[in-house]
This record gives structure tokens, C-alpha cells and sequence, in this order.
């Protein structure tokens, strides 16, 4: 996606790598994929622990995370610790230090914690206690673990992460120029509108396609979800033969598990000359 002309360029921000992209979209789809052996790795236990669970019959005395952190955010824990070398240590600290731990569960503010290392406010740690150098982690690592363990604090977090990368004129509400904005794109520059809560650009995008096509004849539509991700497919396809059409994808987040074929999809498509995709993505304060 390329940068609105009022703003500055963001050409030389630094870039999220692919596999912490990955993991963000997917994350929770990756996890459930692990197997016995990596799960039992990654466990937060250290190996005399691990022989003692084993050996153990009563699973009420076997070392277990927080309760506050469900089976699945724990499942995701895992998955981060076994895919990130920077996450080296996480489920280890999770499971043996209490006190910082309960810090990030109950503190506002999440990301800025994390920007400053871990200070125990009784002075010490227990004896076998991990602290986590979240410090350490680049800012969007740190979304990573706020998505899986603070969810309700992702979106602030992800405010912040925008604005200390690049600046809080990223994070203005006000109108588009949308003229302006298909100007500066092409078949190789899908456009992606990422909204909040009651904004639609659906009327505003018919008006312009009319205003700039004298109809919306080239216009396709569709809303994601409910097994439309093969309807949608069929209509870039379309696209790619019929020379400029338009290809408006609505409702993406009901479609998440059809997002990794719709990447494939531009990724294969993207040096068609006569393919133009308009991307729609409602991103909800609750995801």
C-alpha cells in the first residue's frame, strides 16, 4: 500500500519480518499446528520439573501457567517462544515469575510497560524466577505477546507502535481523498482501507468509480464470509482477463482464514498489468 502524498515517505521505515507477520495474522492457527515434541519443549518447565510432572499422578500439583491465561493463550505462548529466538525465555518466565507476569495482566498501558525492564516491586524475584527481558524486543514483538495475552490492549498498543514509528499523523481520523489516492496507485498497489467501527467507504468508492467511468459497470462487489472466498477468487480472475475492472473485497475480517489464499492470490497475480484489486478490510476494536 502506498503512502497518502500529505504524509511523509515511509519508504525508509523498518520492516516487520515476514515470519513475525506471519505469526501475527496467523498466529493462533500455527499454534494449534505444533507437535507433540515442540509443545513439550516449550512448556515453561525446566527438565527436572518436566520428570517430576511426568512421574507425577496427581495433576493438581503439576506446575501450570496463570489462570488468568487460557489453554489457548498458553498454546500461543508456545508457538511464539518455538518460532522467535527473541521469545526465548517466555514460557519459562511465564510459569516462574508470578510477580511480573500479574504486572502485565493487571497494569494499563501494556506497550510502555514493556519499553522499560521488568522492576519486581518487593525487590526480588522467587528463587528459580525468570524475569523477561521484554525491554529487549522491538516494538512489534511486543504487539505479538499483547495480542495473545492482552488483547483488549492491542488496538492502544498498536496506536503507539504506529506513532513511535513513524508519527501520529498516521493515526488521523479526518476524510480521505480518494482522487488522489487512486492516482498514486496501480495493479501492482492494491488499495487497502482499514476501518473502525461504522465507517463504510462503500458509496464513497461507487461515486468516484462513476465519476471517473461515467458508470460502476466495472465494478464487482462482494462481502466476505459465509463460504464467499471462491465467489471472491472467481472475480479476480475475472479481473485479470477483462482489462481494467475494479475488484472490491468487503468484509475481510469475516474471512480470515481465506486472508494466506487472498495473499497468494496478489503475490501471483501482482505483475499483471491488467489486474486492479480494492481491498476492504474492517478492523474492529474487539480483534
Amino acid at each position: 500500500m502506498r503512502a497518502n502524498a500529505k504524509y511523509a515517505d515511509i519508504a525508509e521505515v523498518g520492516k516487520i519480518e515476514d515470519v513475525e507477520w506471519q505469526v501475527f495474522l496467523q498466529g493462533n492457527i500455527m499454534a494449534k499446528m505444533m507437535d507433540e515434541k515442540t509443545v513439550e519443549e516449550h512448556n515453561g518447565l525446566t527438565a527436572m520439573e518436566r520428570l517430576e510432572a511426568q512421574n507425577s499422578g496427581d495433576k493438581a500439583k503439576q506446575k501450570s501457567p496463570p489462570k488468568w491465561i487460557s489453554e489457548a493463550m498458553w498454546q500461543q505462548c508456545q508457538h511464539l517462544e518455538a518460532t522467535l529466538t527473541d521469545m526465548e525465555k517466555l514460557c519459562r518466565s511465564i510459569m516462574s515469575n508470578s510477580t511480573q507476569w500479574n504486572t502485565f495482566y493487571k497494569l494499563e498501558n501494556t506497550y510502555n510497560l514493556m519499553t522499560e525492564p521488568f522492576k519486581n516491586p518487593k525487590g526480588e524475584v522467587t528463587e528459580h524466577g525468570i524475569v523477561f527481558p521484554w525491554e529487549q524486543l522491538t516494538g512489534f514483538q511486543r504487539l505479538l505477546i499483547i495480542k495473545v495475552l492482552r488483547p483488549g490492549q492491542l488496538v492502544e498498543s498498536a496506536q503507539k507502535f504506529v506513532e513511535d514509528q513513524m508519527s501520529s499523523s498516521y493515526l488521523s481520523t479526518g476524510s480521505f481523498d480518494l482522487k488522489e489516492i487512486y492516482d498514486e496507485s496501480s495493479s501492482k498497489t492494491p488499495l487497502i482501507f482499514i476501518l473502525s467501527p461504522g465507517t463504510d467507504p462503500a458509496s464513497q468508492l461507487i461515486r468516484f468509480a462513476k465519476e471517473e467511468r461515467g458508470s460502476t459497470v466495472h465494478l464487482d462487489m462482494i462481502s466476505l464470509g459465509r463460504g464467499q472466498g471462491p465467489k471472491a477468487e472467481e472475480l479476480i480472475n475475472k479481473a485479470k482477463i477483462l482489462k481494467g475492472r475494479w475488484v472490491f473485497l468487503q468484509n475481510c475480517h469475516l474471512a480470515s482464514s481465506w486472508m494466506p489464499r487472498l495473499q497468494a492470490i496478489v503475490e501471483k497475480y501482482v505483475l499483471n498489468e491488467n489486474l486492479y484489486m480494492v481491498h476492504l478490510i474492517r478492523f474492529r476494536t474487539q480483534v
